[in-house]
C-alpha cells in the first residue's frame, strides 16, 4: 500500500473505503474543531456531499452531535 501524507487525501480515502465496504450511496466524515468543539464535515461523498463540507454543528446537535 501507497504511503499517504496529506490528511485530506488520507480522509477522502478512508470515507470511500467505507462506502464501498458498506456498499452505501454516500457517507460523510466529521471531525472535531479543538477551538470550538463544534462538529465540522471534513469529507462527504453521495448526492448532498458537495454540500455538506465545511458545514459546522454544535456538539450535541442532531444524531451525530449526539454520540460525539
Amino acid at each position: 500500500m501507497a504511503q499517504v501524507l496529506d490528511v485530506e487525501e488520507l480522509l477522502q480515502l478512508i470515507m470511500h473505503s467505507a462506502v464501498d465496504i458498506l456498499q452505501t450511496e454516500g457517507g460523510s466524515l466529521l471531525l472535531t474543531d479543538p477551538d470550538t468543539n463544534d462538529l465540522e464535515f471534513r469529507v462527504a461523498t453521495g448526492p448532498a456531499g458537495q454540500f455538506l463540507v465545511g458545514t459546522r454543528l454544535p456538539r450535541g446537535t442532531g444524531v451525530v452531535g449526539a454520540v460525539a
